[in-house]
């Protein structure tokens, strides 16, 4: 598994995390774009558990965590996760055009 960037970040309480300004700039990443997150919950500093999924890139890089995530992983707002960014991709011209 590649790693493109590892950063923790605060679960804010409309379920999103945010991708760090110096990431998104580095990797090119915009509004739109889809990324594939692994998120941690860390417990008395050991990872309690893992789950992995893809979102789509918001405004100032916030991504929500999907509803079945947070539900298996026991999420709450203001706790503080791992994220590890696995990929990217812009959205293609074809898939642009199917969403208007």
């Amino acid at each position: 598994m590649d790693v493109l960037a590892k950063f923790h970040s605060v679960i804010h309480t409309s379920w999103r995390i945010i991708i760090p300004k110096a990431t998104r700039e580095f990797y090119e990443i915009e509004q739109g774009d889809v990324v594939e997150l692994l998120l941690i919950k860390y417990q008395d500093k050991k990872p309690q558990i893992k789950k992995q999924f893809l979102g789509k890139v918001g405004e100032h890089g916030s991504v929500i965590i999907p509803k079945t995530v947070r539900e298996v992983m026991d999420l709450k707002p203001k706790e503080i996760v791992e994220v590890i960014m696995l990929d990217h991709h812009k959205p293609t011209m074809r898939q642009v055009k199917e969403n208007k």
